[in-house]
C-alpha cells in the first residue's frame, strides 16, 4: 500500500518534470528565434524628413532631424526591439543570480521529496522485515501443534482400534 503510493507520488513528479521540460524547451526554442532576430542586421534605407520653413515669397527646405522608414522596415526594428526586451529580461534575471537560486531551491525540494520517498520504502522494508520476524514464531507454534494433532489422532485411532 504504502509502495503504491509511493510510485503513484513518483508518476506526478515525473509528469511535472516532463511539462517542466516541455515548457523549457518551448522557452529555449522562443529565445533562439529572437537571438536570430537580433543577429539579423537591418539596413533600412531611409529619407530625411524636411520641412518648408520661412516667409511667404522666401520658402527654404530645412531638415526636421527626423527619418522616415517605410512600415515594413519600421515593423522589423519593433521585432528586433521585443526580441532585445525578451532576452535582456531573462539576462539581468540570470545576471543577478537568482536563476540560480530558484534552480538550487527547486532541485532542494526535489532532493528532499526523493529523501522521504527512500526513507519511506526503507520503513516499509524494515516494517516488512519486522512482520516476517513476528510470523517466525507463529509458524514454528503452528508446525508443533500440528505435530501435536497428528500424535493425539494418532493415539486416538489407536484407542478407539483403527488402524491407519
Amino acid at each position: 500500500q504504502e509502495t503504491e503510493k509511493q510510485k503513484q507520488e513518483y508518476e506526478r513528479e515525473s509528469q511535472k518534470t516532463d511539462h517542466k521540460k516541455q515548457k523549457n524547451n518551448e522557452l529555449m526554442q522562443e529565445y533562439q528565434k529572437s537571438l536570430n532576430t537580433l543577429k539579423k542586421p537591418i539596413n533600412v534605407p531611409y529619407e530625411q524628413e524636411t520641412e518648408k520653413v520661412g516667409g511667404l515669397f522666401s520658402k527654404e527646405i530645412q531638415e526636421t532631424g527626423n527619418v522616415v522608414i517605410s512600415q515594413k522596415d519600421f515593423n522589423e526594428f519593433q521585432k528586433q526591439i521585443k526580441a532585445a526586451q525578451d532576452i535582456s529580461e531573462d539576462y539581468e534575471y540570470i545576471k543577478s543570480g537568482r536563476a540560480l537560486d530558484d534552480k538550487d531551491k527547486e532541485i532542494r525540494e526535489k532532493d528532499d521529496l526523493l529523501n522521504k520517498a527512500v526513507e519511506r520504502i526503507e520503513n516499509a522494508d524494515d516494517n516488512f522485515n519486522q512482520l516476517y520476524e513476528n510470523a517466525k514464531p507463529l509458524k514454528e507454534n503452528i508446525e508443533i501443534a500440528l505435530k501435536l494433532l497428528k500424535i493425539l489422532l494418532k493415539e486416538l485411532e489407536r484407542v478407539l482400534g483403527r488402524n491407519t
